[in-house]
């Protein structure tokens, strides 16, 4: 749902999924982050890496037309 909406949420759960406590600090919450991101990096670019990752985790396959446009996700 979160891919299908294109929702900064799949940027949080990325975050959240791969934060460890003994390298990173602090943990922020998801309006910090949102506030965060974007001065230092093309947030289009986060969101396409981690709809990929996410993609390959649950196994998404995705069902598309000739021009390439999304018809179903699987």
């Amino acid at each position: 749902m979160l891919r299908e909406r294109s929702d900064f949420n799949i940027v949080y759960e990325y975050y959240k999924e791969l934060f460890d406590p003994k390298k990173h600090q602090p943990f922020f919450s998801i309006n910090e982050l949102i506030q965060l991101l974007p001065m230092k990096f093309n947030v289009n670019v986060i969101m396409d890496k981690c709809v990929r990752h996410f993609d390959q985790k649950f196994e998404i396959k995705i069902l598309s037309d000739k021009n390439g446009n999304i018809v179903k996700l699987l």
